[in-house]
Parts: C-alpha cells; structure tokens; sequence
C-alpha cells in the first residue's frame, strides 16, 4: 500500500510539474512546487519556475481536475500538515516558517526538501513518513 501511495504521489507530482514546464516553455525540472501552511494553518500550495515564486495554485489545479473524484484532495493536505506540524516541533519553529519543496529528480521521482525560514533543513522520504 506505502508503494503505491509513494509512486501516486511522484506521479501526480511530476505531470504537474511538466505541465506547468510546458505551459512556460521550461522541461518539467525547472518546474517545483512548494507546500507550506497559511496564517490559519492550511496548505497552500505554490508553483516556483527555477526555484523562483512564480503562481499559486489550488490542489485541483496541481491535479489538472475540476472535481476531485478519487478524493486525493481528502487525503494529501491533511498529510502535508500533519507532517509540517510534525517537524515544527521537533524543530521548535513555528509551522509558518517551514516549507516543502518538490522537485523533480527523474521521470516519476520527486525529491522532498525541508526548509525553515528558506534554509535547508533536510530531504524528507515519504515512505518514513508513511
């Protein structure tokens, strides 16, 4: 089951990525997306072009849908902040000063990348945190 949420994930990741690359004329690794919690505590989710800010996006809009109808959007945020809040305490920070960098490391394969306050922190593994 960890695989094959592991492997969704990478996937879901990377067309967003490569469709999102398309759309700006870029291959798909130049493309990130950003995970990272508002003032309220809810995800929000951003699209950075070379590692720059470029859009913010919903969660549909990262999986190219209208209507969530597989119900991944009932399932990843949550996780997302789940895991944020995680870190933010064994960091001692507060969840707004953390953030999740996806990048694309091969066809399919995202790496997950801590940061707090723009620094790196470490790569995080899904399937540690599964």
């Amino acid at each position: 089951m960890m695989e094959i949420i592991v492997d969704k994930f990478n996937e879901i990741i990377y067309k967003a990525c490569v469709r999102y690359g398309n759309e700006e004329g870029v291959d798909g690794n130049k493309m990130q997306v950003l995970f990272s919690l508002d003032d309220e505590g809810e995800v929000k989710y951003s699209l950075l072009k070379e590692y720059r800010p470029f859009k913010d996006v919903t969660f549909n809009q990262i999986l190219n849908v209208k209507i969530d109808f597989k119900g991944y959007s009932m399932i990843v945020p949550p996780f997302i902040k789940n895991t944020i809040n995680k870190y933010s305490e064994s960091l001692s920070t507060s969840p707004q000063n953390l953030f999740v960098m996806c990048v694309v490391k091969r066809e399919n394969e995202i790496g997950l990348f801590l940061y707090n306050e723009k620094k790196p922190v470490e790569e995080i593994l899904l399937t540690e945190l599964l």
